[in-house]
């Protein structure tokens, strides 16, 4: 009896704490819904590397890009303006995984989606509700460089 009342109590226990971590870890996940620019661009161990980013261009193009992410489709798209480089704009799909994958796609205008299969891969870093960043890793002579990608969300 006292055992049959023990194990009742203990699956109770056990299902208000999953439901508790489980609200826990909702409440956690990041909103990336809404326009976003790039602060900064920085490579590990040097600034002065040039590289291209997403076969769009100079990285360095990509500061002050801005970034809108739809979070009802994951969708979005990206556009520089950063006034000493070519104009680009691109609609994007994308996603963000439980390991902190940012992954995505820049869909040429006309092109269906499910066309494109090669995209991206980053490492996504949190930083506060209105700033995060995207590390990509880059093959530079044989020696692999980190690649960070700082955004600040747009308050309009």
């Amino acid at each position: 009896m006292i055992k049959k009342c023990f194990s009742s109590v203990l699956v109770v226990l056990v299902l208000l704490l999953s439901s508790f971590s489980s609200s826990i870890s909702k409440s956690k996940k990041f909103d990336l819904k809404g326009k976003w620019m790039i602060k900064e661009v920085s490579y590990e161990g040097s600034d002065e590397i040039k590289i291209t980013s997403f076969g769009i261009g100079d990285s360095q193009c990509l500061v002050e890009s801005t970034w809108f992410f739809n979070g009802n489709n994951s969708k979005g798209n990206l556009q520089l303006n950063k006034t000493s480089c070519p104009k680009y704009s691109s609609d994007i799909v994308w996603s963000l995984n439980k390991e902190n994958t940012f992954a995505f796609k820049i869909i040429p205008p006309g092109v269906n989606e499910k066309k494109v299969t090669q995209g991206y891969n980053l490492q996504f870093v949190p930083k506060n509700e209105n700033a995060f960043q995207l590390v990509d890793k880059a093959n530079l002579g044989g020696r692999i460089t980190r690649v960070s990608y700082k955004f600040q969300r747009v308050v309009e």
